[in-house]
Parts: structure tokens; C-alpha cells; sequence
């Protein structure tokens, strides 16, 4: 564990999990996010003029790269936060990993009627993301992007965490990688063959008398030309 800024930590945490781009809007609450971001050297930050196309731009840059790679983006308190959620109910909807990391007001200031101060992580789980929370503690950091990140990975979907502007600030007992988030890639990346499975399916569709329809899902998406090539030799259709 090393102590170091709660927003390094979190760029870091992208880094770890594969993102290459960080999409998002500026803002006063999320200053110190923008900063580690903009600083890290294995991050390219992209400001659009509106969150949505920020959201957007996320899944997208989900869905072009292949390999499961994490999409995210960034926004600040009230309607920046609110901004984003078109696209990341695209995200979850098409079954791509993305995290959304939004800004929100000091933890002395929220819950009584402050300025551009919503309650982000009910009103994204309403919309339907799979996971969104809200950090209260800078304790709660680590263990809240663990579990954002597994989430987001393994079962393909939008994560969001919400940061108070303070705790983004603060200096945090971390690891210096998101170790999860690590072994959860590899696990993916290097997913086995099932052998037994493989001589089932070459058993059935040998048959003469059997008529073959090849369904693919998004595991597939780095064997397109081999797909096509067995679906050339079984006279099947791809869907």
C-alpha cells in the first residue's frame, strides 16, 4: 500500500483496467480528477462540449477497440452527471464495459439544497445501470473500484461511481495497482478452449442430415474471418 492522492488512484485504477481514453466534461467538482488524468502518461484526455457526447464517445471507444477493453468517462456534479446517462444506458443496453466517474459536491455541502447538488447514484441505478455508487468515506474508495470495475468486466455492463470533490483531494492508503482489476483481464484474456465442448459441437454438425446455424455473440469478435471460413465449409448462416 503506498499513500497517495485519491484522484491519482483513480486515474490509475483506468490505467490498470485497460482504458487508453478518458472521455468527459470539466467542472468544479471534479478538478482534482481532470488534473491526475490530463497528468498521467498512459491517459489521453478527450473534453467534449457536452457530457452526453462524453457517454457516447465511451461506448463507442467500448465497442470499436474489441478485447473487452473498458470504455470511461468523466463528468461533474448536477447536470454534468446527468448529462451522461443516454449513453451509458447505451453501454449497458449493447453489453459493453463502461465506468463512468462523476464529481459531486463536498461531503459538508450535499443533502440540503446545494448548488448543482442531485442524488447521482439513485437516479443512474433508476435508469438501469448495473452498479452505481456513491463514495461517502475515503476508506470506501479502493473497495467501491474493485468492485466497480469486476462488475463492469465480467458481466459486460455500465458501472458508475460518484466521487465527492473533497475526498477526490485527499491523500488515501492504496495499492499501487487495482489488483483485481488486473487478474480479471488476464482471467478474460486468457480464457481456456474447451476441448470436450469442441468435439461435441464438431460431432453434431458432421452430421448430413443436420441443418447448421452459426450464432455469435461479442466472445467472437477477434475470429471473424476463421467463422467465416467454417461457415463457407458448413454451408451455414451467421447471425
Amino acid at each position: 500500500m503506498v499513500l497517495e492522492v485519491a484522484a491519482d488512484f483513480l486515474a490509475q485504477s483506468l490505467v490498470d483496467v485497460g482504458v487508453k481514453n478518458v472521455f468527459g466534461g470539466h467542472g468544479g467538482a471534479l478538478v482534482p480528477l481532470v488534473n491526475a488524468v490530463v497528468n498521467h502518461p498512459d491517459l489521453t484526455w478527450v473534453c467534449t462540449r457536452n457530457e452526453a457526447n462524453a457517454s457516447l464517445m465511451a461506448a463507442a471507444d467500448s465497442k470499436l477497440t474489441g478485447a473487452g477493453r473498458m470504455g470511461a468517462c468523466i463528468a461533474t456534479s448536477g447536470p454534468g452527471a446527468s448529462n451522461l446517462l443516454t449513453g451509458l444506458l447505451d453501454a449497458q443496453l449493447d453489453r459493453v464495459p463502461v465506468i463512468a466517474i462523476t464529481g459531486a459536491k463536498p461531503r459538508s455541502d450535499s443533502l440540503h439544497s446545494e448548488f448543482q447538488d442531485i442524488d447521482q447514484a439513485r437516479i443512474f441505478a433508476a435508469g438501469g445501470l448495473a452498479y452505481s455508487v456513491t463514495v461517502s468515506d475515503p476508506l470506501q474508495l479502493v473497495a467501491l473500484m474493485r468492485d466497480a470495475v469486476a462488475i463492469a468486466l465480467t458481466q459486460r455492463v455500465c458501472v458508475h461511481v460518484a466521487v465527492p470533490v473533497d475526498i477526490q483531494g485527499m491523500q488515501i492508503q492504496a495499492p499501487e495497482h487495482l489488483c483485481s482489476a488486473m487478474g480479471i483481464r488476464r482471467r478474460l484474456e486468457l480464457s481456456q478452449i474447451h476441448t470436450g465442448i469442441l468435439d461435441d459441437v464438431a460431432a453434431h454438425v458432421s452430421k448430413p442430415d443436420e441443418r447448421v446455424v452459426i450464432a455469435l455473440g461479442l466472445d467472437a469478435r477477434d475470429v471473424g474471418n476463421t467463422v467465416l471460413e467454417l461457415a463457407e465449409v458448413l454451408g451455414a448462416p451467421v447471425v
